[in-house]
């Protein structure tokens, strides 16, 4: 991708698209995790409030069996809450593994996004239960990408659709994507 405006707390996506075809990272402050390469807290999240963006392609610790996003901690969910109220248009992103999983706090405005992005199509009681709450599911190609689970190659489309494509990017944690 060029010319790339990204805010993240995730450092494998600022390595992964800094520096590069004229894309530019603002990095997200807060404290560092001891089991990620990430900042989370509520500093990131009060920095995060004065960004908008055009994508937001944000991971989860889990969608519930009643199709509700979760996470492990309250400052976790926030951030992923507050993700997907800023941007145009938001994404998640969650391997299967993540189906059905409680990861114990809610994530509020699940219903915001716009695309639940995985590799591969939940159980059918949970399809249907995604698709009460709004986000239409879209299945990755196969060529997942070897940060995370929760990464997916998404095509990048200027009228706000995503598509697996040939311009494809990989995204693990969370990110904001503006087009400069």
């Amino acid at each position: 991708h060029h010319n790339l405006l990204v805010y993240t707390n995730d450092f494998a996506i600022a390595l992964l698209l800094g520096r590069r075809n004229g894309n530019r990272v603002v990095m997200l402050g807060g404290e560092l995790q001891d089991n990620e390469d990430a900042t989370h807290g509520w500093d990131t999240i009060e920095q995060l409030s004065r960004y908008h963006a055009d994508f937001a392609f944000i991971g989860t610790g889990g969608i519930t069996a009643d199709g509700q996003m979760s996470d492990f901690s309250r400052a976790a969910a926030e951030l992923r809450s507050r993700m997907l109220q800023a941007a145009s248009v938001a994404c998640v992103v969650a391997d299967h593994t993540k189906f059905g999983r409680n990861a114990g706090v809610l994530v509020k405005h699940f219903e915001k996004a716009a695309y639940l992005i995985s590799d591969m199509a939940p159980e059918p009681e949970l399809a249907a239960a995604l698709k009460a709450r709004g986000p239409v599911l879209r299945i990755a190609c196969r060529r997942i990408s070897r940060f995370a689970a929760a990464s997916s190659h998404i095509g990048r489309r200027y009228s706000s659709q995503i598509r697996p494509s040939a311009a494809t990017a990989a995204f693990t944690g969370i990110g904001l994507v503006s087009i400069k």
